[in-house]
């Protein structure tokens, strides 16, 4: 690594320890301050205004693998792709990304000079921050060939936390697509689907396509694509998956944008759930930007890191982010498809605002061992909590320890070749461990 990549990564790393402390709190759900800064960045209204197709993506699980696979998909047809996502796993770079590509700490650093100089004192998150840098970074794209400002031809934005009044919602998108309503933050959100599912349609706008990839959807999300004006594109209604078995190819039935209907055959079985598959389909006939099958196939194929990633070895390691019953309840399945000759150790931290032991109950026969850890932020379960919540379901602790690098180094001593290393329960738990088995390969 030379000189001026340690400098900029070591200049990256202070910019980042220097948002986490900009505004008082983590978490600061509203639009007042960032649309005051964004509106000096002239960034409101910038898809429309510069002939950039949006799509924005909200829901409680699968966000950041329909974003995956769209970009994978636009990026094959060779068009200008701008893909933000959130949190990141080992890079902060990782949330931006620019036909496929993470941008570089170079671009990031300028970006972050421009939006501090234009906040003018405001306090912004550490979330609403990036997101201006990355809405910044997609107006200002230039090739190679031209040092003038090229509009990307469609941009991806995922929803940080909920909807309504997360700072992504700054923009107004062509397309919506809600990925799912699940209970998950229930301190920002409410108690209820229909409390979340409020949140969640609140990224709808009049005259937009609508897109919502579950059945049973809330009556909060229905009456309000109804105030709108808006008529949702529905799974099982206006869309849907069918194969005969799993593992093998699969059939999808849909719409155009003028309610015709459509059928594909035989399309790939990939690593991503196809429920949110079918929805990213949709999704594409609603955008007029033109796509081959074999565009579509190569984004049905992508894979996301961190979501049920199996990485080879003795001990097999299984990665996945899941951290609300819904995620975990898949998680249970791949882990009962995907069996191991040996034991399944399981390296878990949550944050504080998880029910645990309502949603843990899932993986209870799939997994052997438990090790429990604390998280590197305030808003972590303790690691003798979580041991605790493990023992009153009588499952089996294996060891508590206070960061998830130390939790994974036990799990590494006590598996054998033929067992199974789990690591779940948040982004930061497999952040954390990834960083140190980085560090272990320097």
């Amino acid at each position: 690594m030379s000189e001026a990549v340690i400098e900029s990564r070591r200049a990256l790393s202070q910019w980042l320890l220097w948002l986490e402390s900009l505004h008082p709190t983590e978490i600061e759900l509203g639009l007042e301050r960032i649309r005051q800064v964004a509106d000096r960045l002239k960034l409101i209204g910038f898809g429309s205004v510069f002939g950039t197709h949006v799509v924005t993506v909200s829901g409680t699980n699968g966000k950041g693998s329909s974003i995956a696979a769209l970009e994978a998909i636009y990026v094959d047809a060779g068009y200008k792709v701008g893909a933000y996502t959130s949190p990141h796993l080992v890079h902060y770079n990782e949330r931006i990304r620019i036909n496929g590509k993470t941008v570089s700490d170079k671009a990031l650093l300028e970006s972050f000079e421009v939006v501090d100089a234009a906040r003018q004192g405001i306090s912004l998150t550490y979330f609403e921050f990036g997101t201006l840098a990355a809405l910044y970074l997609f107006k200002h794209f230039k090739t190679e060939k031209c040092e003038k400002s090229t509009p990307l031809d469609i941009i991806l934005l995922e929803v940080g936390l909920g909807g309504r009044l997360d700072a992504v919602n700054i923009v107004d998108a062509d397309v919506a697509l809600i990925t799912s309503i699940g209970i998950d933050h229930q301190d920002w959100l409410g108690e209820t689907r229909e409390d979340i599912g409020f949140e969640k349609a609140g990224i709808m706008r009049r005259g937009q396509g609508v897109v919502i990839g579950e059945s049973h959807v809330p009556n909060t999300v229905l009456a309000h694509a109804k105030k709108l004006g808006l008529a949702p594109f529905i799974q099982g209604q206006h869309f849907w998956e069918h194969s005969e078995k799993a593992g093998q190819s699969w059939d999808w039935f849909g719409s155009d944008k003028a309610s015709n209907k459509l059928v594909m055959r035989g399309l790939p079985s990939g690593g991503l759930l196809r429920e949110n598959l079918a929805s990213v389909l949709q999704v594409c006939q609603l955008i007029p930007l033109a796509v081959s099958r074999k565009n579509l196939e190569i984004g049905l194929s992508a894979r996301v890191e961190g979501r049920q990633e199996c990485v080879e070895g003795e001990p097999v390691h299984v990665f996945d982010v899941a951290h609300n019953a819904d995620a975990l309840k898949e998680l249970a399945r791949y882990l009962a498809l995907n069996p191991v000759l040996g034991d399944t150790y399981a390296v878990f931290g949550m944050l504080a605002d998880k029910r645990v032991i309502d949603i843990l109950p899932p993986l209870a026969t799939h997994v052997d061992h438990w090790i429990t850890c604390a998280l590197p932020v305030k808003r972590t379960i303790h690691q003798t909590a979580l041991a605790q919540m493990v023992m009153r379901l009588k499952l089996k602790l294996s060891g508590s320890f206070s960061s998830p690098g130390e939790a994974y180094q036990h799990a590494l001593a006590l598996a054998s070749g033929r067992d199974r290393i789990l690591v779940f329960g948040s982004f930061y738990t497999v952040s954390a461990v990834k960083q140190a088995m980085l560090n272990q390969r320097h």
